[in-house]
């Protein structure tokens, strides 16, 4: 009808009239602005949800209508507006679950159902009486179950665990995603490169923990698994083989200990014999001299008064002369062992 009319009044009028006429169409007919694309929302089911809009309005705004549109539907029908600073909602069953706000330009939607997943259009005019259009597509989502995490598969080897993890949810629910992490010990977690519900892995034999992130666009879970490949079998034989070499080497230790105990014992003891031994010794020393000079002076007055037996090329002969030890040294006289002894005995005192 806006079409026909200024096609009409170009037909008609001059060129000064047509000015004028264009003048009056462009503050008589509001302009419509409508910006390409739309903003995605992601809904809980049974949560909250607030529509905003996103367009930067450079005037005060005078009225908006919302307009909504089914998911896979190609009719769209008003559902709220706002003028005058007063709201209505039109369909009776979103009276208590629809609220404006921010001079119409947020829609509330409380209670969100799945029925609610569809586009949303505000039509907002503001004071120069344009249009300004802002588009929402919202998807309303179940919530994410609480998931679990097993272990499908595993290998392990004093150096190696292979095995095979899957991350599920009691529900079947579609449009879910999965995110895996892992880290060893304390250190910070990993991405690990896959979005399945069941990965594959091959890492060292140590303490491992894995994350699986389960999520939709509006809501997550986790599940944590801990200490994977270090426990277990190859562990347990670990601190079996541990305890066994600690019991072996106690024997070993005890009979290593008392040796060295033994001869260091004996190094005592052979310390202190030698100790005693040259304490006797030096007593020995300042008492011997004496006592040798004293039987040496025996041996001699012995000797002076002894009758000794000589041979001869002839037939034995005693003598019974008395011969003293210088005579017998002086004249070369074979005399008996013991005597040589005691005479040379003399000389070096």
């Amino acid at each position: 009808m806006q079409v026909h009319f200024f096609v009409r009044i170009i037909m008609l009028a001059g060129r000064k009239e047509l000015f004028f006429y264009l003048a009056y169409f462009a503050l008589v007919f509001p302009r419509k602005t409508e910006l390409p694309g739309q903003v995605t929302v992601a809904g809980l089911l049974h949560q909250s949800i607030e529509l905003s809009n996103y367009i930067m309005l450079q005037l005060p705004v005078e009225e908006v209508d919302w307009h909504f549109k089914h998911s896979g539907s190609s009719r769209t029908h008003k559902i709220a507006s706002f003028e005058n600073n007063q709201q209505k909602i039109y369909p009776p069953e979103l009276i208590t679950r629809l609220e404006i706000l921010n001079n119409g330009t947020t829609l509330n939607i409380s209670d969100l159902r799945i029925e609610d997943s569809g586009q949303y259009t505000a039509y907002i005019r503001l004071t120069d009486r344009s249009i300004q259009q802002a588009n929402l597509l919202l998807t309303v989502y179940d919530p994410v179950p609480t998931p679990s995490l097993s272990i499908e598969y595993k290998n392990e080897t004093s150096y190696q665990c292979n095995m095979t993890l899957h991350c599920s949810v009691p529900a079947n629910i579609s449009g879910l995603s999965y995110s895996w992490k892992y880290r060893r010990r304390d250190s910070d977690y990993q991405l690990f490169n896959s979005t399945g519900d069941t990965i594959q892995m091959s890492l060292q034999s140590e303490s491992w923990d894995f994350l699986c992130t389960v999520y939709n666009p509006a809501d997550h879970k986790d599940v944590l698994m801990q200490a994977m490949c270090d426990s277990g079998d190859v562990g347990a034989s670990r601190w079996y083989f541990g305890l066994f070499g600690i019991l072996c080497a106690i024997p070993f230790i005890m009979i290593l200990s008392g040796i060295i105990l033994k001869q260091r014992r004996n190094a005592k003891t052979l310390e202190h014999h030698i100790f005693r031994r040259m304490n006797n010794e030096q007593v020995q020393e300042q008492v011997q001299p004496a006592t040798e000079d004293q039987g040496l002076q025996q041996d001699v007055e012995l000797l002076e008064y002894c009758t000794p037996t000589f041979h001869t090329n002839g037939p034995a002969t005693t003598s019974s002369r008395n011969f003293s030890w210088k005579e017998i040294k002086d004249h070369e006289i074979p005399a008996p062992q013991k005597f040589e002894t005691l005479y040379a005995k003399l000389e070096v005192k």
